[in-house]
């Protein structure tokens, strides 16, 4: 058994140094782990619990879904943090995901009639998307000051990312220079501030953005839903744009590790999860190929 305030004394601690987690992470875990040991105090008057607690916790929290997951792996990196490995091990398995739908290959003119058929702002996270391979919330977030046009790189345009990549881990967009009068033209006059987002966003603490983005990102999902069904293209989304963006720059001969730097994946694993070979790329790459007869 643990006790709880010693416990919490030391889990702060670890929140402060880790490294690994970005910040949004680590508050997500902490969050998680507070209102967990809240409900052993106040509800349950226990001031120890042990594994059977948490499994009960996350059983009767939600079953089977991404968020009795996400609460799990919470709670299992918080037992890591003080040195319960042991315990870890006690824990309920994981369930596995389910497995990702394909995303069908759709050519570059549909792609412009999909950024046409959108209004300000989401045809301009549309355009960044497409043609950065960024998530939504980088699209979004990228501002004005953090475009850097590096002399050592001829063809690219450097977008720092820095708060609101995943994880809360800061990171770099490219984009092509041949791009950059478009990417211009969404701040117009502008030097500082969010590139897409409106100025009230600027002044905006961190709990009202994200409040803000969410409900940006369910209504910008909705149009491109909307949109997809009218050309016949299934679920299309804002994820679905950057693995159409995977799909392209593999066409085009990249390689499957400059990608993998290019969407920020720390493993080449879930790259290659996110690709999907579909027929129109292996009818590409065999009629390439000098195999001898």
């Amino acid at each position: 058994m643990v006790d709880i305030m010693t416990i919490l004394a030391k889990f702060r601690i670890y929140m402060d140094t880790e490294t690994s987690y970005g910040t949004k992470t680590k508050s997500k875990y902490f969050n998680v782990t507070r209102a967990f040991l809240f409900e052993m105090i106040e509800k349950y008057k226990k001031m120890q619990f042990t594994t059977d607690d948490i499994n009960q916790y996350i059983t009767k929290k939600t079953t089977g879904d991404k968020r009795a997951n996400n609460t799990k792996y919470a709670l299992r990196s918080f037992l890591l943090s003080i040195g319960k490995q042991d315990w870890v091990n006690k824990l309920k398995p994981l369930k596995q995901k389910e497995r990702k739908k394909k995303f069908p290959y759709y050519e570059a003119p549909v792609q412009k009639r999909i950024i046409k058929l959108l209004t300000y702002p989401y045809n301009a996270m549309a355009w960044i998307q497409a043609h950065t391979g960024c998530r939504f919330r980088e699209a979004a977030c990228m501002k004005i000051q953090d475009i850097s046009m590096d002399d050592q790189a001829d063809n690219l345009i450097f977008i720092t990312v820095s708060d609101y990549a995943k994880g809360g881990k800061g990171r770099t967009v490219y984009l092509r220079k041949e791009h950059l009068p478009t990417l211009t033209k969404l701040f117009k006059d502008r030097t500082f501030g969010f590139i897409v987002l409106p100025d009230k966003c600027n002044y905006m603490n961190n709990q009202k953005l994200d409040n803000y983005l969410d409900n940006l990102l369910t209504y910008y999902n909705q149009l491109l839903n909307k949109i997809g069904q009218s050309l016949d293209i299934t679920g299309l989304s804002s994820h679905y744009i950057r693995h159409h963006f995977a799909d392209t720059y593999l066409l085009r001969g990249g390689s499957l590790h400059t990608l993998q730097k290019i969407l920020g994946h720390a493993k080449i694993e879930t790259t290659e999860k996110y690709v999907s070979v579909s027929e129109k790329m292996a009818t590409k790459e065999l009629s390439s190929m000098d195999v001898p007869m």
